[in-house]
């Protein structure tokens, strides 16, 4: 089975950190990029066309961003543990 590919979008480096920690902890997984600004996020998601971005919540407050392909988004939050189900 392939790994699914994963961009994490996080402007706190400790909270990146924790995030790549727990996703390594799953080989389905492929971080492939960390991005701390949105300008940066959108090089990478053209760069790697991940299959799953894990977004800070705060940054799509900010600004909106047109996805192409256009693509399906889940709101997840209050939760402590990285759940994977599939």
């Amino acid at each position: 089975m392939d790994s699914i590919t994963t961009l994490i979008v996080e402007d706190e480096p400790m909270l990146a950190e924790i995030l790549v920690d727990n996703i390594k902890q799953f080989p389905q997984f492929d971080v492939i990029g960390i991005a701390d600004k949105l300008e940066s996020a959108r090089k990478q998601l053209r760069l790697y066309q991940p299959q799953l971005i894990l977004l800070d919540n705060f940054f799509t407050r900010r600004q909106r961003y047109r996805s192409d392909p256009p693509c399906s988004q889940y709101t997840l939050q209050g939760k402590d543990y990285l759940y994977y189900c599939g």
